[in-house]
């Protein structure tokens, strides 16, 4: 089983952006802002006749297009700048379209109704409530923030029209508990938060900001943040110069998500659908802080990549692309999708879930951590349905935790199916208080060395450690034991990890390809404490070599000169199974040509294979072994 499983598998080779690209993005960006701070917001608009502010009954509502609700002039002309400061009890009712020039609303209710209010100027909002089903078109830019909340209910609209910079200077901006309204950000737009600490929709997510244009993040520093809550839908540019963006409303979008070198967007909540013409590129994109899902179906190429608090990311399209990931998730963060995700330098798993798709009926998805794996942390590791993890570089290693593959091949389908940890460069094996289990597989194509500091520390009377592997374990290439034991199967205890039941059910199987070699330290004559044991709860299949090493001491750290010198008779038990198959294994290395082999009962379904010493010197042996034919006497157990 797992044999060349990579086999007619695309060539998925990584292609990072350039540094020429995060340049263009830059400028881009600066281009932007730099036309807001000059005021480039160009305006056809002829000044203002008249400047109008309203002084209606504050214990009622008034008509917008009644003379005495405004000092200083008649709203029904054409040329004029209108002021709210304060309004009734109702506020103020735009009870049919107007076309004016500046709009400064300071406070109050403007009840749009289903009108709409043309602004030709400068639209300048620092607080108060907009309602209705209306629109305020800010045709001559935007100016946003003052001391108080602005506040949108019902469906009203605010639209920052096109070739017009809307300036998010201050303060925040609170959304319906139902409705649709909020920002419109037409193409050509351009829409600049400098706001830090910031928040639009804080009361709910129902409100929206349709993107058509281009909105940027510019913050006062890396690490202000400022948050969307209501529901981003991007069919435009969205940019972070510097400073975290936090997407928490979800949102479906066809445009461009872009982290500058000193910004970070972070798809924090809701459900964001980023359909197949969408992108995201840049430098630091995460996936948390709230609950929420993510379905990435276009582009996906950026530097770090962080999925935690909770929250699901679910890579969709063929190939997507990160330098580096983490997978950090108190809340089990997963890491799913139908697609490949590459991670050419450092991939690092603490916690949560690499979920794969769960038909059968697609290739398996895979997790490529090109630059080194780190299994760090005490928590609970999962990878489950149709997921590879795929472990490659120079700094791979099992450090702590427990790992659950959770899904074994679904009926019908290829053995390397289901949830596989996949081995193909030096994997250090130190959880010494983890395991790994379900029937799920792991498959070593590489070097996979258990690898325990505390096994140097002799203590008198105390069996070695060991590392516990209760899941299906193919050995392709070197599996090391270095001086450990290796338990592979075994029944788990009720209310072990995630109780869950199949799982506690599962008994692994170990199996050696003929391309597989599995060391043997020998260091005396007590099994499991001088000598390195494996040991299968059900099915060892066996192929490939058994590699013997004779040391003096196999719990110190470097083997001694002088190795150990068995005497004639003396057996070792280096395999133990409920089941041993042999399909041509021999042993080998230096020391293994001074043992003969055998498959020996020990007891009712307990079977070994048993390494005997015998002092012929190596080339007599060999020589023997070919004439009369006894290399590799065995005794087969009945199948």
């Amino acid at each position: 089983m797992f044999i060349n499983f990579f086999q007619g598998q695309p060539n998925l080779s990584v292609t990072f952006f350039q540094r020429n690209t995060n340049k263009k993005i830059t400028l881009f960006i600066s281009v932007l802002l730099l036309s807001a701070n000059l005021g480039l917001h160009f305006s056809n608009a002829q000044a203002a006749d008249a400047s109008l502010i309203w002084v209606g009954d504050r214990l009622q509502s008034g008509n917008w297009s009644v003379a005495s609700n405004w000092d200083d002039g008649d709203p029904n002309i054409t040329n004029y700048d209108a002021t709210i400061n304060r309004t009734g009890f109702r506020g103020v009712n735009l009870d049919q379209n107007f076309d004016i020039q500046a709009f400064n609303f300071n406070g109050g209710t403007l009840n749009t109704n289903a009108n709409t209010l043309d602004v030709n100027k400068t639209f300048n909002w620092t607080r108060g409530t907009l309602s209705g089903t209306g629109t305020i078109r800010a045709s001559g830019g935007l100016e946003l923030g003052g001391n108080g909340a602005m506040v949108f209910k019902d469906s009203a609209v605010v639209i920052n029209s096109t070739d017009q910079i809307a300036n998010w200077n201050k303060g925040n901006f609170l959304m319906p508990f139902s409705g649709d309204s909020g920002f419109v950000n037409e193409t050509g737009g351009v829409f600049i938060a400098k706001v830090d600490m910031g928040s639009m929709g804080l009361l709910s997510g129902r409100g929206k900001f349709d993107n058509r244009g281009a909105f940027v993040a510019s913050l006062s520093s890396p690490d202000k943040i400022v948050s969307i809550n209501a529901k981003m839908n991007n069919h435009g540019f969205v940019g972070t110069q510097v400073g975290e963006l936090v997407l928490s409303g979800g949102g479906t979008s066809t445009g461009a998500f872009v982290a500058g070198e000193q910004g970070k967007i972070n798809f924090g909540g809701g459900v964001h659908e980023l359909l197949e013409s969408s992108s995201v590129t840049g430098e630091n994109v995460e996936f948390g802080r709230f609950l929420g899902v993510t379905n990435i179906g276009g582009i996906y190429n950026v530097r770090n990549t962080s999925i935690t608090g909770g929250a699901t990311a679910n890579f969709n399209a063929p190939v997507s692309n990160t330098e580096t990931l983490t997978l950090d998730g108190s809340g089990f963060s997963i890491l799913g999708g139908s697609g490949t995700l590459v991670v050419a330098n450092k991939t690092t798993f603490r916690n949560g879930v690499l979920q794969g798709p769960t038909t059968g009926t697609a290739a398996p998805a895979l997790l490529l951590a090109n630059g080194g794996l780190k299994l760090e942390g005490k928590g609970v590791k999962v990878v489950r349905g149709e997921r590879i993890l795929v472990a490659g570089g120079d700094d791979t290693s099992w450090e702590e935790g427990s790992i659950i593959l959770a899904n074994g091949p679904a009926a019908g389908s290829a053995a390397s199916r289901g949830s596989v940890l996949f081995n193909n460069t030096v994997f250090r094996a130190k959880a010494v208080s983890g395991s790994i289990v379900g029937p799920g597989g792991v498959v070593n194509a590489g070097a996979f060395i258990i690898d325990l500091p505390e096994l140097y520390e002799k203590v008198e009377g105390e069996t070695r450690k060991q590392i516990l592997i209760k899941s299906n374990f193919t050995n392709q290439s070197v599996l090391a034991l270095q001086g450990a034991n290796l338990l592979i199967g075994g029944e788990l205890e009720e209310g072990n990890i995630l109780n869950n039941t199949e799982t506690n059910r599962f008994n692994g199987n170990f199996t050696q390809t003929e391309t597989g070699i599995t060391t043997f330290k020998i260091g005396g004559n007590v099994q499991g404490i001088e000598y390195d044991t494996l040991e299968v709860f059900k099915i060892a299949i066996l192929n490939g070599g058994l590699f013997i090493k004779l040391v003096d001491d196999i719990l110190l750290p470097d083997d001694s000169a002088e190795a150990f010198k068995p005497e004639v008779g003396d057996f070792f038990d280096l395999i133990q199974a409920e089941q041993i198959i042999d399909n041509g294994f021999v042993f080998g290395g230096p020391h293994g040509h001074l043992f003969k082999r055998s498959i020996v009962e020990l007891s009712e379904a307990r079977w070994a294979v048993r390494a005997t010493f015998v002092p012929i010197p190596p080339a007599i042996w060999l020589f023997m072994s070919a004439l009369l034919g006894i290399w590799g006497v065995r005794i087969r157990p009945s199948r």
